[in-house]
């Protein structure tokens, strides 16, 4: 009896300890992505730095997504404590710039002057970029769970919508 109690317990420490990871700890954001408009500037200029804030943001997540395949190619889930990090990293990193992003408030363009087509306008890019924005944090949301859950399945789901998502950024707002 003391001898199966003595593999027993080396045994439940292992199972005590894959079960103890789990879940995925996710560093918060540490330098939020600074997305401020000049104030006083005209619509031009506001239009001109909202855009390029947008844009350059849009080329973040691009680069943060290739950046983590380049680390792992398979693109498959993955027992290394690296791949977990590495995706926790990401996935930080993913978060904080999508939140900047979907917080960015728009110049009000007619109060800057802009003329209804450019409102419009304007107005259509911003609805694309809250909801693109908002899509990508739940795609992000998606990984956290299926990494650190370790589910295959909902691993693949998240790698084939991450891709969607981030065709669709590419696509509405340029490649890196």
């Amino acid at each position: 009896m003391i001898a199966r109690l003595g593999l027993a317990a080396p045994l439940v420490a292992l199972a005590l300890a894959a079960c103890a990871g789990s879940s995925l700890d996710i560093p918060p954001c540490t330098t939020p992505v600074p997305l401020a408009l000049s104030d006083g500037a005209g619509w031009g200029l506001q239009t001109r730095e909202y855009i390029g804030h947008v844009e350059a943001g849009a080329v973040q997540l691009q680069v943060l997504s290739e950046d983590f395949t380049d680390r792992w190619p398979a693109r498959e889930l993955s027992n290394d404590a690296r791949f977990r990090s590495d995706f926790a990293a990401y996935a930080s990193a993913a978060q904080c710039n999508a939140e900047a992003l979907r917080d960015l408030s728009p110049p009000d363009w007619a109060a800057l002057g802009a003329d209804a087509d450019t409102v419009a306008q304007m107005g259509a890019f911003d609805e694309a970029r809250a909801r693109l924005m908002r899509e990508y944090e739940e795609v992000t949301q998606l990984g956290i769970k299926a990494v650190g859950t370790r589910n295959k399945s909902d691993f693949r789901r998240w790698e084939r919508r991450e891709r969607e998502v981030a065709q669709e950024l590419a696509d509405t707002f340029g490649s890196p």
